[in-house]
């Protein structure tokens, strides 16, 4: 696949962490406060497009105010501590890292998703990071990807985005970077990304360069 490509930027949940148990849980917690409930695997779905969709169409389901269901959500989520990256996520950025390739995050987290990536000890990977808080449009606008871009002094056709949803994936297009899909469940075979992959440790061998 390398095509040139020697810069990697990547998204955080559903991609490096596996956060969807928390934030389902997140979900199912607000929902509750309402008195109200849907199936994990409905919402486990729903919250795979994005949490502002999900909020959407429980919202809209149970006749409840969005922007109060969404802080809700936000409360819970928010007291989660913790994350779990994905097995394989520092043998692989270790491993990228090693062939020349430089890492970017970009994220739709705050601040937290850097502070974890410390406390797990795989910052020290990683060039540059993108998080809310630094104003972007959300994803699938390419602004944050074009703003890495043009910080670091790199075109987009050299550079791939990895991401676990049509939002990440997008985006990279949008972009004009090349697009890799993370999807160990298989949720989305339809989504047209340049590679599919479900194991971390796929990614190296495929960009190895040659």
């Amino acid at each position: 696949m390398n095509k040139g490509i020697t810069h990697v930027c990547w998204d955080f949940d559903g991609t490096l962490y596996n956060t969807y148990d928390q934030i389902t849980c997140a979900m199912e917690c607000a929902l509750e406060e309402w008195g109200l409930a849907a199936s994990v695997e409905e919402l486990r779905a729903l919250l795979k497009q994005s949490v502002y969709h999900a909020c959407c169409v429980m919202a809209k389901r149970f006749s409840l105010p969005l922007e109060a269901l969404l802080e809700t959500f936000q409360r819970y989520h928010r007291a989660v501590k913790s994350f779990q990256p994905y097995e394989g996520a520092e043998t692989c950025l270790y491993a990228l890292q090693n062939q020349g390739y430089r890492h970017y995050l970009y994220t739709h987290r705050d601040s937290r998703a850097i502070r974890q990536l410390e406390a797990d000890g795989l910052a020290i990977y990683f060039t540059g990071f993108i998080t809310r808080e630094d104003g972007f449009p959300d994803k699938p606008a390419p602004d944050a990807l074009l703003s890495i871009c043009n910080k670091h002094s790199f075109a987009p056709k050299e550079a791939v985005m990895i991401g676990d949803r049509d939002i990440d994936i997008q985006a990279g297009i949008n972009a004009g970077m090349h697009t890799l899909l993370f999807d160990p469940e298989g949720f989305y075979p339809h989504i047209s990304a340049d590679h599919h992959i479900s194991r971390l440790e796929e990614i190296p061998p495929l960009l190895r360069k040659g």
